[in-house]
């Protein structure tokens, strides 16, 4: 018997045909692999050539065939790279096990949402140690819940492991509107409306909004309703102030965000103009001329976004209440001032 072309000299290859009366039966023989052969023979295909001859007739038979050597396969382990996994983007299977060579792996994903096997395939086992690993690009195209199975087999036996993954589709756009302008009249309730897009309905979504003031409102909206992409909002400011609104979108595998500015205003009541000295800040309505004059348009109540100063005859605006003017004279001065914002 030959092994992969060498020669295997073992007295146990050495058989004589047995018995048998009838000429035209098949004869059998076996011929027993020692275990001390099979321990210095590698994992994998052998090709097996016997030859068997007759001393009577000189003559000879010579047969070919293919043996098997494989590890049972033990101590599988299998993961992924991603748990949360966006539709259509690649990710990796790693599979690896103490012993189990060679072998084939076969890969499958099954929907636990729509019962449906997404992709199923098999591959020859490259890693022959237990500190190497067999990995696999996979990617997923619908959104849902998914067993990931990955079983080694051979002729001998075979092991399987699984693993879950969620597979959801990215928030591409986020876009809001207001129903009017930057400003807001402080009893008036803003409103925003907000719309975002994906490609496909997305799963597990959440969004905050912070309106500035202290107060945050969470909400999650439910895929498959009627115009779950387009959200509204209302909030109603107790204080006058600019205010900074940010709104977050996210799920697992991506996330929008965008930030405004809204300005909550209050009708102007009651204005008046305070005068200080430039030289101790004072309040008086005698100044030094040596010393610029400070002015201050004081309402009562309300936002002030714009002064329309008249000092003198001097006509000038301000977005600041409050300035800083210099005289060029000695004299008696009338100083006029109108405030106003975007409502008054």
């Amino acid at each position: 018997m030959e092994l992969d072309g060498y020669p295997v000299f073992d007295e146990v290859f050495s058989h004589g045909a047995l018995q048998n009366d009838d000429l035209y039966a098949v004869l059998l023989d076996t011929l027993p692999f020692p275990m001390e052969l099979q321990n210095i023979v590698g994992l994998g295909s052998h090709n097996v050539s016997v030859t068997v001859y007759s001393e009577i007739n000189n003559t000879a038979v010579y047969c070919e065939s293919q043996i098997k050597f494989v590890e049972l396969i033990t101590g599988m382990v299998f993961y992924v790279s991603e748990y949360f996994v966006q539709t259509n983007h690649p990710f990796i299977g790693s599979l690896a096990a103490e012993s189990g060579w060679p072998a084939l792996i076969e890969w499958s994903a099954y929907n636990e949402d729509t019962f449906e096997l997404e992709f199923y395939f098999d591959s020859y086992r490259q890693a022959r140690r237990p500190d190497e690993v067999d990995e696999v690009w996979l990617f997923i195209s619908k959104p849902g819940n998914y067993t990931l199975r990955a079983t080694m087999y051979h002729e001998i036996n075979e092991a399987s492991e699984y693993t879950t993954i969620i597979v959801e589709n990215p928030i591409t756009t986020l876009d809001i509107f207001l129903n009017a302008p930057l400003h807001y009249p402080l009893e008036d309730t803003l409103q925003m409306y907000v719309n975002y897009t994906s490609d496909g309905i997305p799963t597990d979504i959440h969004g905050d909004i912070d309106y500035g003031d202290g107060t945050i409102e969470s909400w999650e909206p439910i895929p498959y309703e009627q115009d779950y992409r387009n959200l509204t909002f209302n909030h109603t400011y107790a204080v006058p102030d600019l205010y900074t609104v940010q709104l977050f979108l996210y799920n697992h595998v991506s996330s929008a965000y965008r930030e405004l500015y809204i300005a909550v205003l209050e009708d102007i009541e009651d204005l008046t103009i305070d005068s200080f000295s430039g030289e101790d800040g004072t309040w008086t309505t005698t100044l030094p001329m040596e010393f610029p004059v400070i002015l201050t348009a004081q309402p009562l109540k309300g936002t002030i976004e714009l002064c329309e100063w008249n000092v003198g005859g001097h006509l000038f605006n301000s977005t600041d209440p409050t300035i800083e003017y210099e005289f060029d004279a000695e004299g008696v001065y009338d100083i006029e001032v109108h405030a106003v914002n975007a409502f008054f």
